[in-house]
């Protein structure tokens, strides 16, 4: 089989096939395999309109509906005629139009790409307002990472939803809730421990049954301040955006939930005030959606207070030799944290059907990760067996089974008295060896995440700057693991200078397959003997 047309079916959508006439029909099945929002300046209006938009690699052309363009204050000129077919229908276009610049909100919305041209359909497409097929993601160095689920631009990585109907990933959003943990069935489960170490691990849970329970507490004795910088007004984005018909039901079924268990609350036409962000859905890497509010404009007006955050590298060989390790991950993190009512007013956000706003301390927020890394910091401050990177908690022991318990025992302590809770299926329980922050913790030392790994050799050759500064990111995020990774990576560097042409000679393709061939190399950084 045709390797372009195997990919094409397995995203989701046909390749285009091109008739021997003047005529070019393409088509799509309407099983989207990526789905992203972007955002355009209507010029006339100065206001931004966001679209929904299928980023298809079975069709070639570029798509927009006549009502999208005309929102977007777009200028449509005549075009040659040509026919294309979709799950909505056939139709025949001999309308185009240009979009001067757009940002891609998922991944970087502070660049712009320039100059899109798009056909456009007398009709609708789908519940999409764009379709941008191939001819898009090769000239702005989209890649669409099948094997992991990413959409990558320029360093930049992004979850994907594999090909499925828009119904069954609407479906999906219902499902993220937060069910009590069977502690007995999770101790059985842990098949690296022998029976009486699954007793053993199932008597610790059992005594913090309260962080399991998969509700929401509340961090006590603190309300966060979202103040303001000297001179701010307040900002109101005007319009919502549009979300896909077929999400609306089970987004608002999210809202509810959350709702429910106090992260949000809805405000009335009485009490809406003078701030106001938008939201959109974003399609999640294991196939649920999500909604995310823009707090980007909020952000600019608010003082942060920067905490540092623990260089990954060094947290990880702070640990030493353990002989067992606890990977604890925590439940809705940020949102045991609760707002004043005045920061509560700052975060509401709008959606098509009404307003609402965060109770509890929202991701997105810039004074977030700094305010969390803070607490939980000082949380285990005086544990040196405890390490803390955000909502991921490594508890490691150098001694037997029994003293690796006592030191979870003390974490989960410290835990229950914030009232956090526990995702217990997904945390890893006394192991030897587990994945974390991108790297796998063994016994002996630390390793690269062969699933990282295999990324970094799965790339193709970088057809412009945008790819080969992708490449560099993920080689550089690795770069202590390899010695002379600067002296092979060079000349791809050189390659990323602002005043360098994108010219892909032998000497960068050279540099290319050594990297690759090293990253293949296992490759173990030892623990630091700090005894010595």
């Amino acid at each position: 089989m045709n390797p372009e047309k195997e990919e094409a079916r397995k995203n989701g959508s046909q390749p285009m096939e091109e008739d021997e006439g003047d005529e070019e029909v393409e088509e799509y099945k309407d099983a989207p395999s990526t789905v992203v929002t972007i955002k355009v300046r209507n010029k006339r209006t100065e206001e931004d309109v966001h679209a929904t938009v299928l980023l298809d690699t079975g069709t070639k052309g570029n798509m927009i509906t006549k009502a999208a363009a005309i929102k977007m204050g777009l200028r449509i000129t005549p075009a040659p005629s040509r026919k294309y077919r979709t799950a909505a229908g056939p139709f025949e276009t001999n309308q185009e139009a240009k979009i001067r610049t757009h940002h891609i909100i998922e991944l970087n919305t502070r660049r712009r790409l320039m100059n899109l041209k798009v056909r456009v359909a007398p009709q609708e497409l789908g519940s999409y307002d764009m379709i941008l097929g191939r001819n898009y993601l090769s000239k702005y160095g989209i890649d669409l990472l099948f094997s992991e689920s990413i959409i990558s631009w320029d360093g930049l990585r992004t979850p994907m939803r594999e090909a499925e109907s828009d119904a069954h990933a609407a479906q999906q959003i219902q499902d993220n809730t937060y069910a009590e943990s069977d502690l007995r069935l999770l101790s059985r489960k842990q098949t690296h421990l022998s029976l009486d170490q699954q007793n053993e691990l199932y008597e610790v849970l059992q005594m913090h049954q309260e962080l399991f329970k998969g509700q929401l507490g509340t961090w006590p004795n603190v309300e966060i301040e979202l103040e303001l910088k000297d001179g701010a007004e307040p900002y109101h984005c005007g319009k919502p955006i549009r979300i896909p018909h077929a999400h609306i039901e089970t987004l608002k079924k999210e809202l509810e939930r959350l709702i429910r268990i106090g992260v949000l609350a809805e405000v009335n036409e009485t009490t809406a005030g003078p701030w106001c962000a938008p939201s959109f859905i974003v399609p999640k890497k294991d196939q649920k959606v999500r909604f995310i509010t823009d707090f980007r404009e909020l952000n600019k007006r608010i003082k942060r207070r920067p905490w540092p955050m623990p260089h990954v590298l060094d947290l990880i060989q702070d640990i030493g030799q353990y002989t067992y390790v606890t990977a604890i991950d925590l439940s809705m993190g940020y949102y045991h944290f609760r707002l004043s009512e005045d920061a509560s007013d700052k975060t509401t956000f709008i959606l098509p059907w009404g307003l609402y706003k965060y109770l509890r301390m929202a991701m997105g927020l810039s004074t977030s990760p700094d305010f969390f890394q803070g607490h939980m910091y000082r949380l285990f401050s005086d544990k040196p067996y405890v390490k803390v990177y955000m909502d991921d908690i490594l508890v490691f022991s150098h001694g037997n089974y029994s003293d690796h318990l006592k030191d979870v025992d003390e974490a989960l302590k410290r835990l229950r008295t914030k009232n956090m809770a526990v995702n217990a299926e997904k945390t890893y329980w006394a192991v030897e060896e587990v994945d974390y922050l991108g790297f796998r913790l063994t016994k002996q030392g630390v390793l690269p995440q062969p699933k990282k790994i295999r990324a970094i050799q799965a790339m193709q050759r970088p057809r412009n700057k945008k790819e080969v500064r992708s490449f560099i990111g993920m080689v550089n995020y690795y770069r202590y693991m390899w010695k002379k990774r600067s002296h092979f990576i060079t000349p791809l560097t050189d390659l990323t200078k602002k005043n360098v042409k994108f010219e892909w000679t032998e000497q960068h393709q050279k540099a290319f397959d050594t990297i690759k061939a090293l990253v293949g190399k296992e490759v173990l950084l030892s623990f630091p003997d700090y005894s010595q």
